[in-house]
């Protein structure tokens, strides 16, 4: 069989544009795969905290909290000046308020408790034993923390109260 001088062109122009087409798909160098982006290191509520709390009996421009966050596990101290209203019920003005930090969180959430001390008596009359703030932390970051409270079921009047915090990493 005799091919004419177009078939034996058109393969010949097959042949260069498969050669021509194959020397483009090839790279100089290999490309390295792409390493994934580190993880970001998780926020925790580790670290020293101030700022304001809200309430009508308990308010505050300067509570302090310094916690630690092992895991879930939230643990720490809190403090606050004596709130004027509780002064103005006879609790003592240059005593400040406060305890230990309990408590866990789940990724931007926790759920913590702010107690009141044992180790000043004057604490008992205006905060029973076992009164404490139920702090449930509605979101932190790594530098804001906004958190709801209230007094819980210990706690007697004139403490018995509810409010807001919010809190500045430091």
């Amino acid at each position: 069989m005799i091919e004419s001088n177009d078939f034996r062109l058109f393969r010949l122009a097959l042949v260069l544009c498969g050669i021509v087409l194959a020397a483009a798909c090839q790279s100089a160098s290999p490309t390295a795969p792409t390493e994934p982006e580190p993880e970001p290191e998780p926020v925790t509520l580790s670290g020293t905290w101030t700022g304001s709390a809200t309430g009508n009996f308990i308010a505050s421009d300067a509570v302090t909290a310094t916690l630690t966050q092992t895991d879930a596990a939230v643990t720490g101290e809190w403090s606050t000046p004596m709130p004027p209203t509780l002064v103005g019920f006879g609790a003592p003005a240059n005593v400040n308020l406060y305890g230990p930090v309990t408590g866990t969180a789940t990724g931007t959430t926790a759920d913590l408790s702010f107690a009141f001390t044992d180790e000043v008596e004057v604490f008992r009359q205006y905060f029973p034993e076992g009164c404490a703030l139920t702090v449930t932390v509605t979101s932190f970051s790594a530098t804001t923390m906004d958190a709801t409270w209230m007094t819980n079921a210990s706690c007697r009047a004139p403490v018995i109260d509810n409010g807001t915090l919010a809190l500045t990493r430091q």
